[in-house]
């Protein structure tokens, strides 16, 4: 079967804003910014496969049992 997604190796990083404590801080942050970066995300790979349409309803039926809606419920 053919792959839908594949991702290799993403790292995502956010810069974020190193906050002083206090008023006096508060106001030194309105003045001079000092960031750090954040890695969210390290180095990750991951593959999602098509599957075919049996093996699908049969996966969704077994993931919705958990969730059943009442009788009358259209989605």
């Amino acid at each position: 079967m053919s792959n839908i997604i594949e991702i290799k190796n993403i790292t995502k990083e956010f810069k974020v804003l190193n906050r002083r404590e206090g008023l006096k801080g508060s106001l030194k942050d309105l003045f001079s910014r000092d960031y750090k970066i954040v890695r969210a995300v390290d180095n990750i790979s991951m593959i999602t496969e098509r599957l075919a349409s049996a093996e699908l309803a049969e996966r969704l039926k077994k993931c919705t049992e958990a969730y059943r809606l009442p009788t009358g419920t259209d989605i």
